[in-house]
């Protein structure tokens, strides 16, 4: 069975409001294309004005973007709150 596959079980509990606030004007366009390459994901994404965008909508809260931007591109990262966010299934 293939990664997207397994993911496709997943099931997403999310809020209006992300768990992840992002500084959309981009300070290091080196750190932006990393959070964007690196998110399994694929949330980040950097538009045609150049400003960074994210959606939490399919976060899968591994963390990745945390450790590459928090404290430059992204302004907080924290879990979402009790019965939000990705609940994984193995079948």
């Amino acid at each position: 069975m293939k990664v997207q596959d397994k993911l496709g079980k997943d099931r997403f509990k999310v809020r209006e409001t992300s768990h992840i606030v992002v500084e959309k004007q981009i300070k290091d366009m080196e750190l932006a294309k990393k959070l964007c390459l690196a998110c399994p994901a694929g949330l980040y994404s950097i538009d045609a004005e150049g400003n960074l965008n994210f959606s939490h909508l399919g976060c899968l809260e591994c963390g990745t973007c945390r450790l590459i931007g928090l404290g430059s591109q992204l302004r907080s990262w924290d879990y979402p709150e009790c019965d939000f966010g990705v609940q994984y299934r193995k079948s």
